[in-house]
């Protein structure tokens, strides 16, 4: 279908411009007559009015501009009616034409975005066969341009652009292995991610200092438990214990030597010794370090 012979003749519409009349020098004149006895009013002499006269004035004043503005919008009313209709009329036109430009419209959208697509797979397919490492980490969905598969964008031109971003990514990269990092293979993640080197310095930094903070954190924690381990644990209470008393009745045993291996706490021998003490019982008490129970301490010094 050729676009020959599809334009429209002149569409005359002819505006025949409306003239409105009033008589506005005579209500000029009759405001005037009304509106005398607020002529010169101030506020001071409207808060010196009784409420009822203040709202009877204040109905009055309001119904007559009311009236006005009625009048006012009867005339709109009836100057824009031609307009209306002229209007409507028009679009009963265009209206005729939106359905054979709508299916035309589409289906040039639907070939364009092909031709786009097109355009993308093709350079994807460069960027793989320039760059097959680099595009298993950055897609080509990220590394196209929008602008490189446009009809009016050079197949070549694109080309050259694409591979001078990759080489332009492989020398940012290449600064970016050689940097002083904190925490280069986050640093080196952020980088694939944003495909900006002073991002993935600048991400390197602040996690740099975010880390500081952790270990402060750290190293205030264990000084905090470290001197609630200084504090010193009260002794318990020695208790009590009533020594035999031999008289009454009482056998009197022979005193023998014993050696006794126990496993306890510093806090549990020092209340054993107190009850021992108490009992009447006399002796020393060693420390027996190396060994880490009674058993092997028993087997080890009083095996037979």
């Amino acid at each position: 279908m050729e676009e020959k012979g599809m334009q429209l003749a002149a569409f005359d519409a002819v505006l025949t411009p409306a003239v409105i009349t009033a008589d506005f020098e005579g209500m000029h004149a009759k405001l005037d007559s009304l509106l005398e006895p607020f002529a010169g009013l101030t506020a001071e002499q409207v808060a010196t009015m009784e409420p009822r006269e203040q709202k009877g004035a204040r109905a009055g004043l309001n119904a007559m501009a009311k009236e006005l503005d009625e009048a006012r919008k009867a005339v709109k009313r009836a100057y824009n009616a031609p307009l209306a209709e002229f209007e409507g009329r028009v679009k009963e036109l265009t209206a005729r034409i939106a359905g054979p430009a709508a299916l035309l419209d589409s289906a040039i959208k639907t070939r364009e975005a092909a031709d786009r697509q097109a355009r993308f797979d093709h350079l994807a397919d460069h960027y793989a066969s320039f760059a097959p490492a680099l595009c298993d980490v950055v897609p080509p969905e990220r590394m196209v341009e929008r602008q490189w598969a446009n009809a009016s964008f050079g197949e070549k031109k694109a080309e050259r652009e694409l591979e001078e971003k990759v080489s332009g990514i492989a020398r940012e990269w290449e600064t970016l292995k050689s940097a002083a990092l904190a925490f280069p293979v986050e640093a080196e993640a952020e980088f694939f991610r944003t495909l900006s080197l002073n991002a993935a310095l600048e991400f390197d930094q602040r996690r740099a200092e975010e880390q500081d903070r952790i270990e402060a954190m750290r190293e205030q924690v264990e000084a905090n438990r470290a001197e609630e381990r200084k504090e010193p644990v009260p002794a318990p209470a020695p208790i009590a214990y009533a020594a035999p008393n031999p008289i009454d009745g009482a056998v009197f045993e022979q005193v023998k030597v014993f050696a006794v291996t126990i496993d306890a706490t510093d806090t549990q021998m020092a209340s054993l010794k107190a009850a021992m003490v108490g009992l009447g019982i006399h002796g020393k008490i060693h420390s027996l370090p190396g060994f880490t129970t009674w058993k092997q301490a028993a087997d080890t010094l009083f095996a037979r």
